[in-house]
């Protein structure tokens, strides 16, 4: 396909051409010939128009693209894209460090190899739900290398893609509150022992000076009571 400076140039010439006169029997075909290059110029002049449209509109649409990458790495929950397949398309730093695993590494990887559920039930949900529609569901997911646990996700369709949206479930985030209150007592615990014992180890010594002040106390008393015992009634 010609450059479309080239093209104008052409028909720059046939307008130079038609100029001349012509001889009479090849008006009509000339006449034709000129309306069909000043079609062909108004094309070329809208084609132009709309690759400069097109570009405004792709670089619109990179922007946007650009806005909306920073919004899905500042939403505060796990997010995850994927495609229907379930193959991850982009993952932030929250459900990086969920699933364990490098914001990178995670690109390609099927988003249900963490699930612990049957994956056939799921495959219904990756194809059927509609553009726009959400569901919420819970889901065990096992991170890498460490133990499942249940979160609730809401899942939503865009197109081609799907947005998952994970947060702990309440029951679950309600035991891990109550676990590391329980794990804060027992450190406290365990803190206020460790110091009770070596306060008592630093008290021995007054400890033991207390207890033979104390023996012979007592004994002293049952020295007294004995004496006063062994008086006769009619004794001054």
């Amino acid at each position: 396909m010609l450059p479309l400076a080239m093209w104008k140039g052409r028909l720059r010439q046939a307008r130079a051409i038609l100029g001349a006169n012509p001889p009479a029997s090849d008006v009509l075909a000339l006449r034709a010939l000129s309306d069909a290059t000043s079609s062909l110029d108004a094309a070329i002049d809208s084609v132009e128009r709309s690759s400069a449209e097109l570009d405004s509109a792709r670089h619109a649409l990179e922007s946007c693209e650009r806005r909306c990458d920073r919004l899905f790495q500042a939403v505060p929950v796990a997010a995850i894209q994927t495609a229907r397949s379930g193959a991850i398309v982009a993952v932030n730093r929250p459900a990086a460090v969920l699933l364990n695993v490098a914001e990178r590494a995670a690109i390609g990887k099927s988003l249900l190899l963490f699930f612990v559920e049957a994956r056939g039930a799921w495959m219904a949900v990756l194809h059927d739900l509609a553009d726009g529609e959400s569901q919420e569901r819970e889901v065990l997911i096992r991170p890498r290398e460490k133990a499942p646990q249940k979160y609730l996700v809401d899942i939503t369709g865009g197109g081609e893609s799907l947005y998952w949206y994970l947060r702990p479930a309440p029951g679950i985030a309600a035991f891990e509150m109550k676990r590391r209150e329980h794990q804060r007592l027992l450190d406290q615990t365990a803190a206020l022992k460790k110091a009770h014992d070596a306060l008592r180890l630093d008290r021995k010594p007054f400890d033991q000076q207390e207890h033979d002040a104390h023996s012979a106390a007592l004994a002293q008393h049952k020295a007294d009571l004995r004496r006063e015992n062994g008086r006769e009634p009619g004794d001054s």
